[in-house]
């Protein structure tokens, strides 16, 4: 992975709603509506360095819901994990903006979003 990037994204589990969709190969639209969203990053790092994951919504940074993490070592494993509930109030597309100062080449992701009926 480059220092910066958008994470890739791909369907697990096809939301036969509608309500959450796959843009392209890092964003999915969601539907207006409640959404509990978790994640869990994890990597190996080459160098001393920190790695932030922070969700985009229509290309505002939600950096309340962001997470990060200090490598102090080389191949010290990091990992970041967030849960979170959201109102998304219009249709919306969110990515994943990933940082990482700590040269790593390679990320293991889980990620559930989940449209909550809340009326």
């Amino acid at each position: 992975m480059p220092e910066s990037a958008s994470l890739p994204l791909k369907t697990e589990i096809a939301d036969e709603t509608g309500n959450i969709s796959l843009c392209n190969n890092n964003s999915v639209m969601l539907t207006p509506g409640c959404y509990a969203i978790s994640y869990y990053v994890s990597t190996v790092a080459k160098k001393h360095g920190v790695i932030r994951l922070t969700p985009v919504c229509n290309d505002c940074k939600q950096t309340g819901f962001s997470a990060s993490a200090e490598a102090s070592k080389r191949k010290e494993r990091v990992a970041v994990s967030r849960y979170f509930i959201v109102h998304v109030p219009t249709d919306s597309v969110l990515f994943f903006a990933w940082q990482s100062s700590a040269g790593v080449v390679r990320i293991n992701m889980n990620l559930s979003l989940e449209k909550l009926c809340r009326q």
